[in-house]
């Protein structure tokens, strides 16, 4: 008797199972906007790109701001601010203790032997409409957003390789 139950049973479900299978066959066509939200999914990156550069810009540096901001007035004397791309400079707003803000004035002052009343040539990679900016800066060919890394509490952003290698392809293209 148990044996003819559990054959009731087993069979009843797979029974069950089939006529199921049978029924999202045959509506299938629900599922179309799952399967469709599928592929996007997989073809969408949950990483931004960064931009490449859009313009460059050469100035002499008349104010260091910030430890990754200075001001620059270029040849028609207009002035712009920029910040160093790439690069997570210690902010004064998020100075909990005086040595943070020590720290700040330190990384500020770095910056300024680097650069202030010097001319420095500027990778545009993004703008705004108050005639600021964010780039890739140099000093006689050299990196600032590399060498502004020497800053103890300085780190890189995990987008300025991406943007480093953006600018060596765009760079070999245009050679």
């Amino acid at each position: 008797m148990f044996y003819t139950i559990r054959k009731v049973i087993l069979y009843t479900m797979w029974g069950v199972l089939l006529l199921g299978g049978w029924a999202l066959y045959a509506n299938r066509e629900v599922f179309r906007p799952l399967v469709d939200l599928v592929q996007v999914s997989r073809q969408m990156s949950l990483v931004q790109d960064p931009q490449p550069t859009i313009g460059q810009m050469t100035g002499q540096v008349i104010q260091v701001t910030g430890p990754d901001t200075f001001r620059v007035r270029n040849a028609a004397g207009t002035a712009f601010h920029f910040r160093i791309d790439g690069v997570e400079a210690p902010q004064l707003g998020d100075a909990q203790t005086r040595e943070q803000a020590r720290l700040w004035k330190q990384c500020r002052t770095n910056l300024s032997s680097l650069i202030l009343s010097n001319q420095v040539h500027i990778d545009i990679t993004a703008t705004n409409l108050n005639r600021g900016g964010w780039g890739f800066a140099y000093v006689n060919g050299t990196n600032l957003n590399l060498k502004e890394c020497n800053c103890p509490k300085e780190q890189f952003s995990p987008h300025l390789d991406k943007l480093l290698e953006i600018k060596r392809r765009l760079e070999e293209r245009s050679s």
